[in-house]
């Protein structure tokens, strides 16, 4: 076999899930993580479509269903701060499928990365200085472990990707803002939450939601209208803290009591809501997985799915090629790019239902959450949304 050293940039979600891959298929994959270790805090996620069935060949089911977070019901809080909507997220959910949980990304990135069971080599608290390539290989140079040689380099560190700039250039060409802003972050001993009930003030341009975790913490989620897209500096939490406080200065219901919980959070997730969209995922000895390459933007719901599809898909395309790159890269794009691009084409169409800018489109999302009381309005707008198919390959080992 070719090509058996692979550094992976990323102890994410797509990262963990490569190198599993990579590992059962006889390669020697080395994973890269700027973080001192394993991310905390973040978002809670749908886990559903694509990445359900990678979980499943990997076995991982019963655990992650072990860290899953029951939702009994989304509660929609109205201008006065009294429940407008309740919607049964059991039965919902029910008339779609059993394929799908909520769980926290940090407890998905937790239990992928410990199926590797150390059988992978990880850097923490390291990053890629710079890489070049030659006829051979890629000889990168860290920040703290010196230069080191690899047959190839596989960049699934997100979406403001430090591997497919040092290749591929800015990423000013490839971001593309949906023209808003994300926060989450998680909080201990907040009074107003409640375990298994999601909470939404939803208003014109800006969203707040919150859940009780069954440890007694708090996890918080705030979406708002950013348009032209701010200025965004990664680990700037001191600016990410302003621009939050700043969308929602005149906000109601429980909105101040939450922005000064914020305060309180040692692990603020901030981003853009964007999208990754490149014409090649591939670049010589490099390559890209997962929000690197093609973020489909945190309101999908499927950027995880996503990623540890194109995870799968591209170890499982190196092992059909014997490790050569030449021939898997470009069959690894083939098979999933036109339905990435397609589910991309399809987010930037309804971002605009999903977070409002104007209070008609809030009365339409009134009215929407009215039928999904009904079971087959449920059953039909739950299965579109939440499991989302790709049909994956079967690689034999």
């Amino acid at each position: 076999m070719n090509n058996r050293d692979i550094l992976i940039c990323g102890a994410g979600v797509a990262g963990p899930t490569l190198a599993y891959w990579l590992a059962a298929y006889g390669f020697r994959p080395t994973l890269v993580e700027r973080a001192p270790a394993l991310r905390t805090g973040g978002y809670l996620l749908d886990f559903s479509g694509a990445g359900y069935d990678v979980a499943q060949r990997m076995d991982l089911l019963p655990e992650l269903s072990r860290h899953a977070v029951r939702v009994d019901e989304t509660q929609l809080i109205g201008q006065d701060g009294r429940v407008k909507h309740c919607i049964d997220m059991r039965r919902t959910l029910g008339a779609s499928s059993d394929r799908y949980m909520t769980i926290a990304r940090s407890d998905l990135a937790k239990v992928l990365y410990e199926a590797l069971d150390d059988r992978v080599e990880t850097l923490f608290g390291d990053r890629i200085l710079g890489l070049r390539q030659d006829h051979d290989g890629v000889e990168v140079d860290f920040a703290r472990s010196g230069s080191r040689r690899f047959d190839l380099v596989i960049g699934c560190d997100g979406l403001h990707s430090h591997t497919r700039r040092l290749v591929f250039g800015e990423e000013q060409p490839f971001i593309r803002s949906l023209g808003y802003c994300v926060a989450a972050f998680i909080v201990p001993d907040y009074p107003d939450s409640s375990k298994g009930v999601y909470l939404g003030y939803l208003e014109p341009g800006r969203q707040t939601w919150c859940y009780g975790l069954d440890d007694g913490r708090t996890a918080f989620s705030m979406i708002f209208a950013a348009s032209p897209a701010p200025r965004f500096q990664p680990g700037d939490t001191a600016h990410h803290r302003d621009l939050v406080r700043a969308a929602y200065a005149d906000s109601g219901w429980q909105v101040p009591k939450i922005l000064d919980a914020m305060s309180d959070s040692e692990d603020l997730y901030f981003d853009l809501v964007a999208q990754t969209r490149m014409p090649a995922w591939h670049q010589g000895r490099v390559a890209l997985a997962g929000d690197a390459g093609a973020c489909p933007s945190l309101v999908s719901g499927q950027g995880s799915a996503f990623g540890m599809a194109a995870a799968y898909v591209l170890a499982g395309e190196l092992h059909a090629a014997g490790g050569d790159h030449s021939r898997a890269f470009p069959a690894y794009q083939a098979r999933l790019q036109p339905f990435i691009t397609a589910q991309q084409d399809k987010v930037r169409r309804s971002t605009r239902w999903v977070i409002p800018k104007t209070s008609i489109g809030r009365h339409l999302q009134d009215t929407l959450a009215s039928l999904l009381s009904l079971p087959l309005v449920a059953k039909r707008a739950t299965g579109r949304i939440a499991d989302v198919r790709l049909p994956l390959p079967h690689y034999p080992r």
